[in-house]
């Protein structure tokens, strides 16, 4: 397994046994599907399995070169860097199932700073070397099955927006899908890598 399938399917197992505790963010019904994307990555980096730590070590919010911002995480093998990642959280739809009016802005909005899109541009023309990557973690309430916001679509429409607008051109490279989740409305979903071609 190559290590961005490799990170993409140990999220995707953190996720499944953090939400077979059943916990609640705010009042929110339990279960991941309803945390927010700073949780979700807290919980990655808390409950990684002895084998992955072996493998591969995660360091989190590293400054870009000449700027206060920052790189979400950087996964690296024997000190030497292999991925680097700017994660976002795609989450079309509410706890209560209704579409989040927020959703199509924070994805892919090229326009307004900190979304996945903008975060395309940013890491793409940064000088840190390395291989980088758009990571995020996408929840598919079942009631919402095969609509236009789909997952394949949602990959193939960021693959084709980023080429309109930055012509940066993403490779889907890692899959690795979750379902069975207890929230009554986000029930199950994927985490997704892009890796974006130099």
């Amino acid at each position: 397994m190559n290590e961005e399938q490799l990170i993409a399917s140990e999220f995707a197992r953190i996720l499944k046994q953090k939400d077979s505790e059943a916990l609640a963010f705010k009042n929110y019904s339990p279960g991941v599907g309803s945390f927010d994307e700073i949780r979700l990555v807290n919980f990655f980096e808390e409950n990684q399995s002895v084998e992955f730590r072996n493998t591969l070590a995660l360091k989190r919010e590293i400054k870009y070169p000449n700027s206060e911002e920052r790189l979400d995480l950087i996964f690296t093998k024997n000190n030497d860097e292999v991925l680097l990642v700017e994660f976002k959280l795609c989450r079309p739809f509410r706890n209560n199932g209704s579409f989040d009016e927020h959703f199509y802005k924070t994805i892919f909005s090229p326009y307004d700073n900190n979304t996945l899109m903008t975060d395309i541009l940013k890491l793409g023309s940064s000088s840190i070397t390395g291989n980088k990557y758009i990571m995020f973690v996408y929840f598919e309430p079942s009631q919402h099955s095969n609509t236009l916001l789909s997952l394949n679509r949602i990959i193939s429409k960021i693959i084709s927006d980023s080429k309109f607008y930055y012509g940066t051109k993403l490779e889907e490279s890692a899959t690795a899908h979750f379902t069975d989740l207890i929230h009554p409305i986000h029930q199950s979903g994927a985490i997704v890598l892009l890796k974006i071609q130099s």
